[in-house]
């Protein structure tokens, strides 16, 4: 009998301790560190990963967005792993930004335009995450603010190098219509633009940069 109640009460204490050790999602928050999300649903705005080798795991953590925005933002990091979180109702659910070894796994992304955009930077593998709701149904890379317009005859614009099972690259050079009286007939210097709503894609960048700029500011 005592045996039994001391099991219990080793098992009560490994989970408050467990518990203990998870942190509570909030607007503004940024994680440089390894973190596990505590569990529960919560209204968050926006929240940053910045740095390098971090894990940040969810324990069955929800988080609501009122429609705009960034849920979660991985900027300037390398080497970062975001498993098992759910993210709803945001501009863009996750955003990756000049950023390299990037795991997304596990991840379910909904009622968002974007489940998961990518913005400069390399190596990004999405495998097992769920889109419900989204414009798209995979991750998507957008060319880099200054590649927005359409490059010069011969000259190559950079996009972030993805992979995975949910991997979907936006081909560069595409957003940007040909200038005035360019011909598109063979052999013609740019491709057409692709019909992927280039305009939502382009107010998701400045959405992502507007982000970017505004946590800056706040660690100052």
């Amino acid at each position: 009998m005592k045996t039994g109640a001391a099991f219990l009460f080793f098992l009560f204490a490994l989970a408050l301790g467990v518990s203990a050790e998870c942190t509570i999602p909030a607007d503004g928050l940024v994680l440089g560190s390894s973190t596990t999300l505590c569990p529960g649903n919560y209204s968050v705005s926006g929240m940053m990963v910045e740095g390098t080798n971090i894990d940040l795991s969810c324990q069955g953590t929800v988080l609501e967005g009122s429609g705009e925005g960034v849920g979660i933002a991985v900027l300037d990091s390398y080497g970062v792993s975001i498993r098992d979180c759910t993210l709803r109702n945001y501009e863009i659910g996750i955003g990756v930004r000049n950023s390299a070894s990037v795991s997304l796994t596990g991840n379910t992304l909904g009622s968002s335009k974007f489940g998961v955009a990518v913005m400069g930077g390399g190596g990004i593998d999405a495998q097992n995450n769920t889109f419900l709701g989204t414009l798209t149904e995979r991750m998507i890379t957008v060319p880099e603010e200054e590649s927005m317009a359409a490059p010069e005859t011969g000259e190559e614009t950079a996009s972030a190098q993805v992979s995975g099972q949910d991997a979907r690259a936006q081909e560069p050079g595409t957003i940007a219509a040909p200038a005035p009286g360019e011909k598109e007939e063979p052999p013609a210097p740019r491709k057409r633009p692709v019909p992927t709503a280039p305009a939502i894609i382009i107010a998701a960048i400045l959405i992502l940069g507007v982000l970017v700029e505004g946590y800056k500011r706040t660690k100052k």
